[in-house]
């Protein structure tokens, strides 16, 4: 999943049913945060905005999913995030250790990439390189504003966007295109 939300607004959403719900054909699922989740910025204009999920695509022929990828787990919580080990098994994630999920898988693409793990990364970062990713892919503003709850591009533009274009020219040089 990548998202510009910061990890509070990811956190809020919830599986209850009220929160939930699939498409029709079963390809997806559409959630709501919690009702009760206030967000660090509040704007009518962005309040109980939804997430669309596409559903999980398995293996392609020939591949397989690792002994233990996929767990049954008795879930305790409404939570989309939950604990997978330990006492707090099946309880809701905190946000603290949603925001360290984010930052471990972060830095486990970049090692198994063969690339060096920046030194400064931080669950809340990834909001300024989803939103600038999707600026680079084309992605109106508009869109990109909504989807991380800014009221203005100013908020993008002042304090979120990065240079993603040098990583292109340097991946596209280290995969030899």
């Amino acid at each position: 999943m990548s998202s510009a939300k910061r990890v509070g607004e990811l956190h809020a959403l919830s599986v209850s049913q009220e929160c939930l719900q699939w498409s029709p054909d079963g390809t997806g699922v559409t959630l709501w945060p919690n009702p009760s989740f206030l967000p660090k910025t509040f704007s009518a204009t962005y309040a109980n905005q939804t997430l669309s999920l596409g559903a999980f695509e398995p293996p392609r022929q020939g591949e397989e999913l690792g002994q233990g990828d996929i767990r049954l787990c008795p879930v305790r919580s409404d939570s989309l995030f939950v604990c997978h080990t330990g006492q707090a098994q099946g309880q809701a994630l905190s946000k603290q250790r949603l925001s360290k999920w984010i930052v471990e898988a972060i830095s486990y693409v970049y090692s198994n990439s063969g690339l060096p793990i920046p030194p400064c990364v931080r669950g809340h970062s990834t909001r300024s390189v989803a939103a600038s990713w999707a600026v680079q892919r084309g992605v109106p503003l508009f869109d990109i504003c909504r989807a991380a709850s800014w009221a203005s591009t100013c908020t993008f533009a002042r304090l979120y966007r990065v240079n993603v274009a040098t990583n292109l020219v340097a991946t596209a040089t280290l995969s030899g295109h």
